[in-house]
């Protein structure tokens, strides 16, 4: 055999070595991170990761049986659990595997291609800028992901792209705006959480109402719309069968514990003569069924209620003093 031959057989064999250390390399690689994955997943939902251990180690410590014994008693509990108390099972495991699980499918897997196919990303010598994904929030309906932008970048530029945006994330549509210099949010509307009447808890008497916070429904995102009231004025416009109604007697609803407490009383005008408010009189300091400039059973119940003359403990301490809220059911215009 000649010395090339021998010179190409050596390379040959250290050349097949170094592919096999390649491979092996990647592929130690890819289980310390299959690892790390289980054991972060297992941290994040320990009501599935500990039934999931415990069988293994009974497993192995008593023997098969006794392990699949107990993977199915753990199973039945989980089942037994999500039928019995659907609201927690939905809130400690479905809605945290979910959120998991599209924020990484959906955004943070996707989002080099994502801003590339979309024209968002920039060239800067040989390297490629990509925005920076900063967090990802998973709502019922809606998700919101804020991003930093990059520098020659503009809001409008991403308002310009929300159309194929919705499409790319398979959403009804997609918001983008500004939340500081540099950083905007794209709220990602999955669904709609306003199509469907909800009914508010009822709040218990001994309820403590906090007027800066009074929920009166829920947002397109799917979370409770809190108003302030304290100290406010507020206009609830709309037209006919849109819901004002529903609005104010929800704000009164918010209030309820505080009128019986003596910290809050409503005067009330409705001017449609009892009908939008009539039935809740009890709840009133003050009922007018018609409008004019100063009703004297308002007047009456108002005399002392003057913003102006209220101490101001009373406005910084509102259990301190009865707060008035003067509730008109609509203003014609004549």
């Amino acid at each position: 055999m000649s010395a090339a031959s021998k010179h190409h057989g050596a390379n040959t064999s250290r050349s097949t070595e170094s592919d096999m250390d390649e491979t092996i390399t990647i592929i130690v690689i890819a289980v310390a991170k299959a690892c790390a994955l289980l054991v972060w997943w297992s941290v994040l939902f320990p009501m599935i990761s500990i039934p999931i251990l415990a069988s293994v180690w009974v497993g192995f410590r008593d023997g098969p049986v006794f392990g699949v014994l107990l993977a199915a008693v753990s199973g039945l509990a989980l089942v037994a659990w999500s039928q019995l108390w659907p609201a927690s099972f939905q809130q400690w495991v479905t809605a945290r595997i979910r959120s998991r699980w599209r924020t990484w499918s959906i955004y943070r897997h996707r989002w080099t291609a994502i801003c590339s196919l979309h024209g968002l990303t920039a060239k800067l010598d040989d390297q490629t800028l990509v925005p920076a994904l900063r967090s990802v929030t998973i709502g019922s309906t809606t998700d919101v992901v804020e991003v930093g932008i990059l520098t020659g970048q503009s809001v409008a530029d991403w308002q310009n792209r929300s159309a194929a945006l919705a499409e790319t994330f398979r959403a009804r549509r997609v918001t983008v705006r500004s939340l500081r210099p540099g950083v905007i949010t794209i709220t990602v509307h999955q669904g709609d959480a306003l199509i469907t009447p909800i009914r508010l808890p009822r709040p218990a008497t001994d309820t403590n109402v906090d007027q800066s916070s009074v929920p009166v429904g829920v947002t397109e995102a799917g979370t409770w719309w809190r108003l302030p009231v304290l100290g406010q004025h507020i206009l609830v416009a709309g037209a006919t069968g849109s819901g004002k109604g529903s609005v104010l007697w929800s704000i009164i609803s918010g209030l309820a514990p505080g009128v019986r407490a003596g910290s809050v009383r409503l005067l009330v005008v409705d001017p449609k003569g009892g009908m939008e408010f009539g039935r809740g009189q009890k709840l009133f300091t003050g009922f007018a069924p018609r409008q004019r400039r100063e009703h004297p059973r308002l007047a009456a119940g108002s005399h002392d209620g003057d913003a102006k003359a209220r101490p101001a403990a009373a406005r910084s301490d509102p259990a301190s003093y009865p707060h008035h809220r003067r509730t008109v059911d609509r203003a014609d215009r004549r």
